[in-house]
């Protein structure tokens, strides 16, 4: 699980769960109050493994096994996946961008 890069404090399961599911809002440590974001890289492994990689497991490879519409076997793969999105989540600190 994911831990604050200032205090190492541990971010709970349901802050990270709900982070990610809305469009990776920063989150804060409960107890040095610094904020996290979601890194670049973690946005795109997130983004194939919710929509690509679901999608094309339904479209193409299941479609002609089970005999089911591909959107029911879209869901079922999608949604146990998102349960799995916060261990797949990297948070950095926050960078304070001022300008002088």
């Amino acid at each position: 699980m994911q831990r604050c890069k200032e205090c190492y404090e541990p971010f709970l399961y349901k802050e990270l769960f709900l982070s990610g599911l809305t469009g990776y809002k920063p989150i804060s440590c409960v107890k040095c109050n610094k904020k996290h974001t979601v890194t670049l890289s973690s946005r795109i492994s997130s983004s194939l493994l919710i929509v690509a990689f679901p999608m094309s497991l339904s479209m193409y490879l299941l479609k002609d096994l089970i005999q089911i519409n591909p959107v029911v076997i879209y869901l079922c793969i999608v949604i146990p996946t998102l349960f799995i999105l916060p261990f797949v989540l990297r948070y950095k600190l926050e960078q304070n961008h001022k300008r002088g």
